[in-house]
């Protein structure tokens, strides 16, 4: 039997895959870049994070196999036991055959020992045919099997030929910095104080970005769609990351989904922008921008609390993730949890599933590492604090001050209930 007929394009096999996004959200990055080509870094980006492993190419076709494996075992065993009865017959014909042909020659019966003879002859004839008509049965179900398979081993290796090889490490960093830099222009623009920051020093740029992986932030912050259950195809996106090494031994996490907060520093005021951020698509959700008066500021924190990330493709649990704010007097509060040497450790148990596994890595080799960043911003905005609120007898503004009487400390670990 022919084996059925499967697709050829490797791209329909991607339901068989549960942790990858269908087909039709990578197609829409395909439509996305015929129509404007500096969109074509995402189809490379898509396959980055959702490589396709050779193994988990051609299912269907494996089941076939199994299924005709399973058909050509049960069909040898009935040839074998057709074969045996066939055996038995013929054998015991000329057996008997034989056994009378040698009594009627010791009785010296020549016509009986003729007739005999015929007889045997005739078994044992039926013998040969009978092993030759199941070994051609045999050869033959062999012979079919071999063909289906070969068939569809080969339909296989032509779907894993397809598999596009995935962007380096160093290309989707240059790519995800390319979007960083657009996105803070995008922020300046949206601000309206792209002619009025200006350069914080201690190699800090402004506006200062803070990042995030976006599964870190507040549940209630997330933007619905990512967590919709009848849109699986983006709750992979915001569940999906990589760490991955560079060839001098740094290494980088990179996420499908950011949460990004872009702070402007000017000498007047403080603006803010901030967005969801799919690194996939390059799609921007709940964006928000803001300005402040510095004297509308009562607290810079860094601060550590316990958090839980329940994702359905993604979780894991930190004791201590650390989370940058601004807290105004109004109430808002401006933050971004991030990622810290213990949320990177957890997660590279996660990734290689091997809860004892050391992560034997440098934190200093960690490119874009974001507590740095924190470190500096801190510094800086507390030193514009500073002089535009005036300094108490130790060297701090009023709205550090607040900021410690509230236990918001970058050194202290805060616990909180689970979000």
């Amino acid at each position: 039997m022919p084996p059925n007929s499967y697709s050829k394009d490797v791209w329909d096999y991607l339901g068989d895959m549960p942790n990858l996004p269908s087909r039709r959200d990578r197609d829409e990055l395909i439509a996305l870049a015929a129509n404007n080509s500096k969109h074509e870094k995402r189809v490379q980006i898509w396959d980055y994070f959702f490589h396709i492993r050779a193994e988990d190419v051609g299912k269907p076709q494996l089941q076939e196999i199994e299924t005709l494996t399973r058909k050509k075992t049960e069909t040898l065993a009935e040839l074998q036991a057709k074969a045996r009865q066939q055996y038995i017959m013929t054998g015991g014909v000329a057996v008997i055959t034989g056994i009378g042909a040698f009594a009627a020659f010791w009785f010296q019966n020549q016509l009986i020992e003729l007739a005999l003879d015929g007889f045997f002859v005739l078994g044992l004839v039926g013998l040969f045919l009978v092993w030759q008509g199941s070994r051609r049965q045999v050869a033959q179900t062999k012979r079919v099997w071999t063909r289906a398979v070969a068939e569809l081993k080969k339909s296989i290796v032509i779907l894993q030929r397809q598999i596009p090889a995935p962007a380096t490490v160093d290309q989707i960093n240059r790519w995800l910095e390319e979007d960083i830099d657009w996105l803070a222009d995008h922020a300046l623009e949206q601000t309206g104080l792209s002619k009025k920051n200006f350069n914080l020093g201690d190699d800090l740029r402004n506006p200062i970005c803070i990042i995030g992986p976006a599964h870190l932030q507040r549940s209630k912050s997330i933007p619905a769609p990512f967590l919709d259950p009848r849109d699986l195809d983006r709750g992979k996106h915001i569940a999906v990351s990589r760490l991955d090494f560079f060839s001098d031994k740094r290494f980088v996490d990179l996420y499908g989904v950011y949460y990004v907060e872009f702070i402007v520093v000017t000498e007047e005021v403080i603006g803010n922008y901030g967005c969801f951020w799919d690194f996939i698509s390059g799609k921007i959700y709940n964006e928000h921008t803001s300005e402040m008066y510095y004297t509308d500021v009562v607290a810079l924190t860094t601060r550590k609390h316990y958090h839980r990330v329940d994702l359905p493709f993604f979780k894991i649990v930190l004791e201590n993730a650390p989370t940058f704010s601004i807290s105004l007097a109004n109430g808002e509060t401006i933050q971004v949890t991030y990622a810290s040497g213990e949320y990177i450790f957890k997660w590279h148990q996660f990734l290689t599933q091997s809860p004892n596994g050391a992560f034997a890595s440098d934190l200093k080799d960690w490119v874009r590492n974001p507590e740095v960043t924190a470190d500096k911003a801190l510094k800086a905005l507390r030193m514009r604090l500073r002089k535009h609120k005036g300094n108490d007898a130790n060297g701090r503004s009023s709205g550090e001050n607040e900021a410690e009487s509230d236990g918001g400390s970058r050194n202290e670990s805060i616990r909180e209930e689970p979000e």
